[in-house]
C-alpha cells in the first residue's frame, strides 16, 4: 500500500539554506578584499619605497582592528541585532578596502588597512550567531565548513583576478572592483534577513521545529533590550577557553603567511617569475584550505552523529589534522621546484583547514547565550597570531641578496606543532556556563 503524501506544511521550509548562503557570500566578499593585498604587495612596497619591515606593518595592520574590535564588534551585534550590525559591518569593510586604491603613501595605505579590520572585525561574531540561530545542532559544524571553505574560495578569485588584472590595469584598479559586491550585498541582507527564524515570513512551522532540534535555538535579545552581562570571571578563568584561544592564536599565525608573504616567498625564495604565475601559485594552498574546510565540517559532525563524542568529533580530530600539517610541511624545506613546493605546502594546508570549522563549532557547543564574546575573544587571539607573522618574517628572512626563505618553513611547522598541543591538552566535553 503506497504511502499517503504529508501534507506540504509539514515538510520544513528551506529558508535556513538562504540565510547560510547569505553568510557565506559576507564571507566571500571579506576575504576577496583581504586576499588581494599579498599578491600585490611587492608593487606597492616598491610604489611607495618601503622596506619589508615597513610593508609588513601594511601586512599586518588589518588585525591590529580586527584584533581589538572582536569582542566588541559582537557584543554591538548583539545590542542591535545581526540584522542591522552585520550590513554596517560590510560596509565599513568595503568602503575602506574601495579607498585603499587611492592611497597616496604608507599611511594612507595603514589607515585603509585598519578600517577593513575593523569592519571585519564584527563579521564572524554576527556569522556565528547565525549559526547558532539559524542551523541544526547536528549540522552546524558542516556549516562553518562551508562558510570556511567559501572564504577560502575568495581568496583564491582575489589571487586569480588580482595577478591578471594588476599588470595592465594596477594594483588600485583592483582594490576599488573588490569594495563593489560588499556594497550590494549589505542592501539585500538588511531587506531579507531576520534575527530570529520565528519572524521570517518564509520560515514554517517544521523549520522552527528543526532549528529547536536538542532545545539549541536561543531566542532573539530584542535590539532595544541589551543583552545578558559578560561573565568575564568565568570566561577569563576557563582553562578550556584559554586553550581555545591558544590554538587559534597559532593556526592565525599559520594561515596569516598565504595572505601576507607567500606570493612574495614564491617569487624570491623560489625564483617564480611573473605576478600572474605567482598569483595562480598562491591559489593552491588557498583550495586545498577550502577543501579540507569542507571536509573537515562534515567529518566533524558525522563523527559526532555516529559517536556522540565531542571529544572525537571535535578535539582529537583537530589535533591529529595540525599534527599532519606540521609534518608536511617539513617535507618542503629541500624542495625547490616551485611547483612540487607548493604541491606539498598545499597538502599541509589542507590538513591545517580540517580544524577551522570545527573551532568556529566548538565556540557554539560551549558559548550559550554568549557565543559572540566566546567566539569573539577566540578569534582576536587567532588576529593577535595573525599580526605577529608578518613581522615575524623580515626578520627570519633578512634583507638583500642574503635573504633567505627556508627558515619560515620550520617556522610554520612549529606553529601547528604548538596549536595540536593546545587541542590535546583540554576536554571538549566541558561547559563554559550554565544557561
Amino acid at each position: 500500500m503506497a504511502a499517503t503524501p504529508q501534507p506540504l506544511d509539514d515538510r520544513p521550509s528551506r529558508a535556513r539554506y538562504a540565510a547560510l548562503a547569505g553568510i557565506c557570500a559576507v564571507a566571500f566578499i571579506t576575504y576577496i578584499q583581504r586576499q588581494n593585498y599579498g599578491v600585490v604587495e611587492m608593487e606597492i612596497r616598491a610604489e611607495f619605497q618601503l622596506t619589508k619591515e615597513q610593508s609588513a606593518w601594511l601586512s599586518s595592520g588589518l588585525f591590529v582592528t580586527y584584533a581589538l574590535l572582536q569582542v566588541p564588534g559582537g557584543r554591538l551585534g548583539q545590542l542591535w541585532g545581526t540584522r542591522r550590525a552585520l550590513p554596517l559591518y560590510c560596509l565599513i569593510c568595503s568602503t575602506a578596502t574601495g579607498l585603499l586604491g587611492f592611497a597616496g603613501g604608507f599611511a594612507g595605505v595603514l589607515a585603509a588597512r585598519l578600517g577593513m579590520g575593523a569592519g571585519q572585525a564584527g563579521v564572524f561574531p554576527c556569522t556565528t550567531t547565525i549559526v547558532q540561530r539559524w542551523i541544526p545542532v547536528s549540522r552546524r559544524a558542516l556549516a562553518n565548513g562551508s562558510i570556511t571553505s567559501v572564504m577560502q574560495v575568495g581568496a583564491i578569485i582575489a589571487s586569480v583576478v588580482t595577478g591578471l588584472l594588476a599588470p595592465d590595469f594596477g594594483w588600485r584598479f583592483t582594490f576599488v572592483l573588490f569594495a563593489l559586491p560588499g556594497l550590494a550585498w549589505s542592501v539585500w541582507f538588511y531587506l531579507w534577513f531576520r534575527d530570529d527564524p520565528s519572524d521570517h515570513h518564509a520560515v514554517n512551522s517544521a523549520e522552527l521545529q528543526l532549528l529547536s532540534e536538542g532545545g539549541a535555538r536561543l531566542p532573539t535579545t530584542p535590539a532595544v533590550q541589551a543583552p545578558d552581562p559578560i561573565p568575564w570571571w568565568i570566561i577569563l578563568s576557563n582553562p578550556t577557553l584559554a586553550l581555545i584561544c591558544a590554538q587559534q592564536f597559532f593556526r592565525g599565525a599559520g594561515y596569516t603567511f598565504y595572505s601576507s608573504w607567500f606570493t612574495t616567498f614564491l617569487r624570491e625564495g623560489r625564483h617564480v617569475e611573473g605576478l600572474a604565475q605567482a598569483g595562480m601559485l598562491t591559489t593552491l594552498p588557498i583550495l586545498a584550505t577550502a577543501i579540507g574546510s569542507l571536509l573537515g565540517g562534515w567529518l566533524s559532525d558525522t563523527v559526532l552523529t555516529r559517536t556522540g563524542s565531542r571529544r572525537l568529533a571535535r578535539q582529537w580530530l583537530s589535533a591529529a589534522s595540525q599534527l599532519a600539517c606540521a609534518l608536511i610541511v617539513l617535507a618542503a624545506y629541500p624542495v625547490q621546484d616551485p611547483l612540487l613546493a607548493v604541491s606539498i605546502i598545499s597538502a599541509g594546508a589542507f590538513c591545517a583547514a580540517i580544524a577551522g570549522p570545527i573551532s568556529y563549532t566548538l565556540t557554539i557547543d560551549l558559548g550559550g547565550r554568549h557565543v559572540p564574546t566566546v567566539f569573539g575573544l577566540m578569534n582576536m587571539w587567532g588576529n593577535i597570531g595573525a599580526f605577529a607573522f608578518p613581522h615575524a618574517v623580515p626578520w627570519l628572512v633578512g634583507e638583500g641578496p642574503n635573504a633567505n626563505w627556508n627558515p619560515v618553513l620550520f617556522l610554520f611547522s612549529g606553529i601547528y606543532i604548538a596549536a595540536a598541543a593546545c587541542w590535546m591538552a583540554f576536554n571538549a566535553e566541558g561547559t563554559i556556563f550554565k544557561d
